[in-house]
């Protein structure tokens, strides 16, 4: 390294010569990004997060309705008749959390699935009820590809069939 005064510093990197050759680098397309054509209510209240899985959702084809919390989720559900196939829901949020917005909105639509995403610890999603046994989560950071798999997975889980929901109907597992 040699540093002069108004001029600047020059930094010497030696790297070790090889005789091995190596591989073409070109992008890895294994298959397709899942698509679809179902509704979701997406509630999360960080807006660059939520601006971003809406952006990854709609060019997979899904209809995509978007809430900055859960009340607002609510007066979206209550305003329209869209029948929403999914909600996906950030875990924490302020005024209510996503399991709690889950609960209060299958009162009026029992059929919408649930798809939970947190960036929070174990302890924290503990306490909100997401770790129990057949929740659908999701883990933030996420990238685009890992968000449409999932949706499309508890879009396409167990109980995907469409049918009216009959009175005491138990809901699925992943359903909150």
């Amino acid at each position: 390294m040699t540093s002069s005064l108004g001029k600047g510093t020059a930094f010497d990197i030696y790297i070790p010569r090889t005789e091995q050759r190596l591989a073409t680098l070109a992008p890895q397309r294994t298959m397709h990004e899942p698509r679809g054509s179902e509704s979701i209510l997406l509630v999360e209240d960080d807006s660059q997060v939520r601006t971003l899985m809406m952006s990854v959702l709609r060019q997979a084809g899904y209809r995509v309705v978007e809430a900055a919390d859960p009340l607002e989720a609510l007066k979206q559900a209550e305003q329209t008749s869209e029948v929403f196939d999914l909600l996906v829901t950030d875990v924490v949020m302020p005024k209510m959390s996503g399991r709690e917005l889950a609960r209060r909105l299958s009162e009026r639509r029992a059929q919408t699935r649930v798809l939970y995403v947190s960036g929070y610890a174990e302890d924290a999603l503990g306490h909100h009820g997401v770790l129990d046994p057949g929740i659908a989560l999701l883990r933030k950071p996420v990238t685009p590809g890992a968000l449409q798999r999932r949706v499309r997975e508890v879009l396409d889980g167990p109980g995907s069939e469409r049918k009216a929901p009959s009175p005491g109907d138990e809901q699925p597992a992943n359903r909150a």
